[in-house]
């Protein structure tokens, strides 16, 4: 079964390659529909990868807690040197 998931991930992916490659003339009686699934491949591409990198993110921890908490930390030490500027 993990063979053919394979198989059938390599297929999906060369195909969404293929309409991302594909060119489109807006004289084309076909150009809304290509579009459109130019746009819709993208999507699903983007939203792919930003849930491998969440999933990355989530499963990264340091050894004072999870990279978010430190994240949190560091933001809310910029915002305070930023405000500690504007008010100074």
């Amino acid at each position: 079964m993990p063979e053919e998931f394979a198989k059938t991930t390599s297929l999906a992916l060369r195909a969404a390659q293929d309409i991302l490659a594909m060119k489109i003339d807006e004289q084309d009686p076909n150009f809304r529909a290509k579009l459109s699934a130019k746009a819709a491949v993208a999507s699903q591409q983007i939203t792919a990868q930003l849930k491998a990198d969440d999933q990355r993110l989530k499963a990264t921890h340091t050894a004072e807690g999870s990279f978010y908490a430190e994240l949190r930390q560091a933001l809310e030490a910029y915002q305070a040197e930023r405000m500690d500027k504007d008010n100074g």
